[in-house]
């Protein structure tokens, strides 16, 4: 494609948009995470052409640009063809028509519930050298982690019209999916299901109010680094009573703290812990440390007792919404630890108030926060290996994230979340921390040798070994390392 340009560069610009990259990086976690700077007020009419301005000015002639994604609606990625109302939804429509307009491209997208399809589709279309798809935006797991090391995908690093190293890119990503200073998958805005991604813990209001639990104090010991799972155990012990009166527990009984199984990957990582470290060039597994035993024998006996409902084996309610969901939802469980999807599909309607808090801290010494990513949400962004004009897929990749960055994502924070989905200012204040500490860890993506299914069975009281079962799964776990080390060096 032969493009019209002409750039236009701006030193003042320039040097504010440097000014509003915020990433952290903190000495108690191997991983680094992205600072997500938000404003309470945005004006779309001012923001945007100072954030797409340093990109330069391009005429596409109406050319296709084409997405490839994952889409539900719990798990978004396209924009809907015409407004519909809702605040977020209508900031992606406008999204996607300022760049249209700016640029003069159209922008398809190519989308399927399912993402096992999606991975096959591009692997598919890579080995026939067919050029359908510019970018992909899919799961981290059952989907990059396949496609990355096998060649799928273009090195993002060699195309320069991203900049990765912006608040509009995840960091804790950047620096865990970095190999050889080849990276072949990122993560931000970009994707919708990007602010579906973070972990966090939900309080029931009403039920906390009952047991002469103040939700002030609740946040006050958020902000005052006081969260912690010594916090947690005890609020929530106690709690679990029998109310069908039927002698065994089950989705009519009332329990202080519930989670799913991957929320004790979520336990751990909040504990400052990780299950991988990578260097760059090697991956160390960090799971079996003096501390992250320590940890995990923690969080196992927190999640063992009869308060905590472990609800992957109770299934869904009559209606088909998870139990722990609707337990919540009906005031029969104080706390939960669950992906934030969980707020923005199912608790806008949800009669009793409710708060947001982060992931509890190991203790009040350990200085930040951390918020696991989820790697089954479609989040991940990357560029086929087959689309032969990459400067055109990362010029409008990298407005698609500049804009969200600075017109979707307050549309979703300040509004969608803080206003409709949320109760109370303060929860407010713990969402900014949620979004400000995402963390990727690379075991969580990769599972090697099924040694992060094993952490969390163990973590949230599914199995009673740890330490044993590490070590009979160790030579797989290298094996797995080795093979994918070895996939790395073998890409261009």
């Amino acid at each position: 494609m032969k493009h019209t340009k002409k750039r236009i560069l701006s030193a003042i610009i320039a040097a504010l948009m440097l000014m509003t990259a915020a990433c952290s990086f903190s000495d108690s976690i191997t991983t680094e995470t992205t600072a997500v700077q938000t404003e309470t007020e945005v004006n779309v009419t001012e923001t945007e052409p100072d954030i797409l301005e340093s990109i330069g000015s391009y005429n596409f002639d109406n050319a296709d640009f084409t997405v490839i994604c994952q889409h539900t609606a719990e798990r978004p990625n396209a924009a809907p063809e015409e407004e519909t109302g809702d605040v977020f939804y209508d900031s992606v429509y406008r999204r996607d028509r300022s760049i249209e307009e700016r640029y003069s491209v159209k922008i398809v997208y190519v989308q399927d519930t399912n993402r096992s399809n999606i991975k096959n589709l591009v692997t598919k279309g890579v080995q026939a050298q067919e050029d359908h798809y510019h970018i992909v935006l899919t799961c981290l797991s059952d989907g990059f982690n396949a496609l990355a090391p096998g060649g799928m995908l273009t090195d993002l690093r060699a195309i320069e019209e991203l900049n990765l190293n912006e608040a509009w890119w995840n960091q804790s990503m950047n620096h865990a999916m970095t190999f050889d200073n080849k990276q072949f998958v990122a993560s931000g805005p970009i994707s919708l299901s990007y602010y579906h991604s973070a972990f966090l813990t939900l309080v029931n209001l009403n039920m906390a109010k009952n047991y002469n639990i103040n939700a002030d104090d609740l946040y006050t010991a958020v902000l005052e680094g006081r969260w912690t799972l010594d916090m947690l155990e005890t609020l929530s012990k106690d709690m679990y009573a029998d109310l069908n009166n039927d002698g065994k527990a089950d989705g009519d009984d009332q329990y202080g703290f519930a989670l799913c199984d991957s929320s004790g990957n979520a336990l751990f990582t909040g504990s400052g812990e990780t299950m991988a470290k990578n260097s760059g060039h090697t991956i160390e597994m960090t799971m079996s440390g003096d501390r992250s035993i320590t940890v995990l024998d923690r969080i196992h006996s927190l999640c063992a007792t009869a308060d905590v409902l472990k609800t992957e084996k109770l299934g869904n309610d009559s209606s088909g919404v998870s139990n722990k969901i609707a337990l919540f939802k009906k005031g029969s469980i104080l706390f939960e630890v669950s992906g934030i999807n969980v707020v923005i599909t199912y608790l806008r309607d949800m009669e009793d108030d409710y708060g947001v808090l982060p992931i509890p801290k190991w203790d009040d010494a350990q200085e930040e926060y951390y918020t696991l990513y989820n790697p089954w949400m479609p989040s991940g962004f990357g560029i086929p290996v087959s689309c032969s004009d990459t400067e055109f897929a990362g010029i409008i990749s990298e407005a698609l994230a500049r804009l969200s960055y600075s017109t979707v994502q307050p549309a979703l924070f300040e509004i969608t979340l803080k206003e409709k989905a949320t109760r109370d200012e303060k929860s407010k204040e713990m969402l900014n921390i949620l979004f400000d500490t995402i963390t990727v860890d690379l075991n969580a993506v990769f599972d090697f040798g099924g040694s992060s299914t094993l952490l969390r069975e163990y973590a949230v009281a599914q199995s009673d070994k740890f330490v044993s079962s590490y070590e009979k799964y160790s030579k797989k776990i290298q094996k797995d390392i080795d093979k994918l080390i070895e996939q790395y060096n073998k890409l261009a």
